[in-house]
C-alpha cells in the first residue's frame, strides 16, 4: 500500500472554505489563459482576477461543471470550475487569486505568459503512485524557473480513478500547478476509468483545430519558436487507423502549417520499446503509422513514456544511425511510478533504470536536455541544433535517386531543417528563393521548385560542373552539400498508379503505359527522365522548354529494351516544362512482355525500368 503525499499538498485552511482542489493553471499561452479549481459541498459562484506589476487588472467568471458520485466514485459531488483569461500581455507575469462567493480564497497563482525568446520546460511521465521517488521530483521541480510541464502519460495509477487524480497527481503537485502550466497526454492506465474521464475533466488543454471528437486527448500549440504537438496513441490512434477517426489527418495538417524552426511531438506509448514493452501492439502501431509521419515533416524530437525508465536512441530518419540527422527519441517514464530494467540495445546512445524528469533549455537554434535524477544529479545531457544538417550522401537525382547528377537535371538534396515548412513554386519560371531558402550553385542560384524540412528540389544550372558543392541557405543557417557531377545521369521518373510504382512512359495520346493499357511492339512512345544534360540551344535554368525549335540532348541518347535497341526519333527537353527531358522511341516489333527498359546516354546508363508489353502486332 502507498503512502498518500501530502508534503506537496495544502492544507484546508490554506485553500479556503469551500475550495476542495487547490487552484491550477491550464493552456497558458501569449495572451490568455485558464485556471481550474473544485469546489465540494457548494458550487458557488467564482471568478479570478489577476494583476501584472503595471497595475493592469484582468478578471474573468468561472463556469461550474457538476461531478456526482455515480461519476466520480468519490463520497461528494464537486464542482469543476474553469475561468478562462484573454487580453493577456505576451511575457508578463500576474498575481492571480480565485474569488469564491465574493470572498478572495486560496493560495495565489503566479502566470506567466508565454514570449518569443529563451524558455525552459520539464518533462516527465508515469508519475503516479505515491512512491517517495514521486516526491522527491516534485520537490526537485518545484525549485526550476519552468515556464511549462509535458507529461508523457500515466497520471495517476492505478487506474486513473478520480481519487487517485486528486491523491497522486493534483495534491502532489499542486504547488508546481500554481506556477507553470501542465500540457499531458493520456496513458492506456488513464483509460482504464470511464475512458479517461478523469483526464478529460481535470484538464483544460488547447482545442484550434482539432476536430470535436478529439478535444482534450491530442493538440497543438506554440511556446516561443517550437511547435508542440500532444497525441493520444490510445483510442484516438485506433479510430484514426479503422477510418473512424481525423488524428493523423490532424497530425499531417498541423504539421504542413508549422513554420516554427522547432517541432516536439509527445505520447504515450514509445515506439521503440527495448524490453517490458516489446511486442506491445500499441509501441507497433506508433512505430508504423506515426513514426513515418514526423520524420517526413522533420521533427526533431520526439518523447514518450511506457517504459518506466530513460532511454535516448541514436537519430532516426527511416533507420538509425551515428550522425546528426533526424529525429531523437527519447523514453522518459521514470516519473515516480515503479522501475522497467533495461535490456542492452544499439539503438541507444543512453538508458538507465532510474527515475527522472527532464530539463530542457531552448534558445534560438538551440537545445539542451538533461535528464535529471531526484537528488537534481544528471543521468543525461545533450544538445540539438535546428540549424540546416545535410544527410550524408545528401545530393541524389529528383528521378530514381541516384547519387550521381548531370547538368540541367532536376535534383533533390536531402537532410533537416532544410526549411521552415512545405512551399511549392507556384509557377514556371522557378523562383530561385522559395520559403526563404536559396540554393547556391554560382549566379543566379539554383531555380527551385519544393521545399521541405527534409527536403528540397531544385533544377541545376546547364553548362559544365565548376564546383563540387551546393551551399543551401536558409533563415536558420547554411549547409555545403557535397555534389556527384557528370556530363549525363539518365535517370526514369517514376509515377504511381494502380498501386504500383510505375515509369513514366506515355502512349502518343498522353495516356500512361499501365497494367490497364500496356504498350504493343512497333507502338511510339514518350519516356519522362531527368539527366541528359546539356542541350543544342540556350536555356536558363527555371525556364520551360520551347517547343519550336525543340532543344535536343547533345549526347548521343540510346534506348535499350532487353538486349534490343529501339528507334530513337527525339531526345531532349520536354516543351513547356523546366528539367524534363523527354525522349520519343518505338517498341522494338520482337519485344517480349514486360522487358527491362535502359536509357543510355554518353556513356552513362539508366536503372532498368519494366516496359509493360503485351504481345501482338501494333494497332
Amino acid at each position: 500500500m502507498r503512502t498518500k503525499i501530502a508534503l506537496l499538498g495544502l492544507s484546508t485552511a490554506l485553500l479556503g472554505a469551500g475550495i476542495s482542489r487547490a487552484p491550477y493553471l491550464q493552456d497558458v499561452r501569449e495572451d490568455r489563459a485558464a485556471i481550474l479549481w473544485t469546489t465540494t459541498g457548494t458550487d458557488g459562484v467564482g471568478s479570478v482576477r489577476c494583476a501584472s506589476p503595471a497595475g493592469t487588472i484582468v478578471s474573468a467568471n468561472s463556469s461550474v461543471t457538476a461531478f456526482p458520485p455515480e461519476v466520480t466514485a468519490m463520497a461528494a459531488v464537486f464542482y469543476q470550475h474553469q475561468a478562462a483569461l484573454s487580453q493577456l500581455t505576451p511575457g508578463t507575469d500576474y498575481a492571480c487569486r480565485v474569488v469564491l462567493d465574493g470572498v478572495a480564497t486560496g493560495p495565489e497563482l503566479r502566470l506567466r505568459t508565454a514570449s518569443s525568446g529563451p524558455f525552459r520546460f520539464l518533462v516527465f511521465g508515469d508519475s503516479g503512485d505515491g512512491a517517495p521517488a514521486q516526491a522527491g521530483l516534485a520537490q526537485e521541480m518545484l525549485a526550476e524557473n519552468a515556464n511549462l510541464v509535458l507529461h508523457t502519460g500515466d497520471l495517476a495509477y492505478q487506474n486513473g480513478t478520480f481519487q487517485q487524480y486528486e491523491d497522486y497527481y493534483f495534491r502532489v503537485y499542486a504547488s508546481l500547478m500554481r506556477r507553470v502550466p501542465f500540457f499531458p497526454v493520456p496513458g492506456n492506465h488513464d483509460y482504464e476509468t470511464g475512458q479517461v474521464a478523469a483526464f478529460r475533466a481535470g484538464h483544460s488543454l488547447p482545442a484550434g483545430g482539432v476536430p470535436p471528437a478529439g478535444r482534450g486527448l491530442y493538440y497543438s500549440f506554440d511556446w516561443s519558436n517550437v511547435h508542440f504537438v500532444a497525441l493520444d496513441t490510445n483510442i484516438s490512434l485506433i479510430n484514426a487507423l479503422a477510418g473512424t477517426g481525423r488524428m493523423l489527418d490532424w497530425l499531417e495538417s498541423d504539421l504542413s502549417r508549422n513554420r516554427l524552426p522547432w517541432t516536439i511531438v509527445f505520447f504515450h506509448h514509445t515506439a521503440f520499446p527495448t524490453n517490458h514493452h516489446l511486442g506491445d501492439p500499441a509501441c507497433g502501431l506508433v512505430r508504423l503509422h506515426v513514426v513515418p509521419i514526423l520524420e517526413r515533416h522533420g521533427v526533431q524530437l520526439v518523447l514518450a513514456g511506457h517504459e518506466h525508465n530513460y532511454q535516448r536512441t541514436k537519430t532516426h530518419n527511416g533507420d538509425f544511425r551515428d550522425d546528426a540527422v533526424g529525429a531523437v527519441y527519447l523514453t522518459t517514464g521514470g516519473g515516480g511510478a515503479t522501475l522497467h530494467p533495461i535490456l542492452p540495445n544499439p539503438l541507444l546512445v543512453v538508458a538507465a533504470s532510474e527515475s527522472h524528469y527532464l530539463r530542457i533549455d531552448v534558445s534560438g537554434l538551440q537545445m539542451k536536455v538533461q535528464a535529471v535524477r531526484p537528488d537534481g544529479s544528471l543521468i543525461d545531457s545533450f544538445s540539438l541544433t535546428a540549424s540546416p544538417l545535410a544527410a550524408s550522401g545528401a545530393v541524389h537525382d529528383a528521378a530514381a535517386f541516384g547519387t550521381t547528377v548531370a547538368s540541367g537535371g532536376l535534383i533533390s538534396i536531402f537532410g533537416w531543417n532544410l526549411a521552415s515548412g512545405e512551399e511549392l513554386a507556384p509557377a514556371l519560371p522557378y523562383p530561385t528563393r522559395l520559403g526563404g531558402v536559396q540554393v547556391d550553385y554560382g549566379n543566379p542560384h539554383l531555380p527551385l521548385l519544393y521545399v521541405s524540412r527534409t527536403q528540397i528540389n531544385a533544377q541545376l544550372s546547364f553548362g559544365p560542373a565548376f564546383a563540387q558543392t551546393l551551399r543551401v541557405i536558409t533563415p536558420a543557417g547554411e549547409v555545403s552539400v557535397p555534389l556527384q557531377w557528370r556530363e549525363t545521369a539518365p535517370a526514369v521518373f517514376l509515377v504511381t498508379a494502380q498501386s504500383a510504382q510505375l515509369p513514366a512512359i506515355t502512349h502518343l495520346n498522353g495516356s500512361l503505359v499501365s497494367f490497364q493499357s500496356p504498350a504493343k511492339p512497333g507502338e511510339w512512345l514518350s519516356l519522362y527522365l531527368t539527366g541528359l544534360g546539356d542541350v543544342d540551344g540556350p536555356i536558363n535554368a527555371g525556364n520551360p522548354a520551347p517547343s519550336s525549335p525543340l532543344l535536343n540532348a547533345k549526347a548521343k541518347v540510346r534506348v535499350v529494351i532487353d538486349q534490343a535497341e529501339a528507334a530513337v526519333s527525339f531526345a531532349g527537353l520536354a516543351p513547356g516544362f523546366a528539367g524534363l527531358y523527354q525522349v520519343n522511341f518505338q517498341v522494338p516489333a520482337a519485344a517480349a512482355p514486360s522487358p527491362a527498359l535502359r536509357v543510355v546516354a554518353g556513356s552513362a546508363a539508366s536503372t532498368p525500368v519494366t516496359l509493360l508489353v503485351l504481345a501482338g502486332p501494333a494497332q
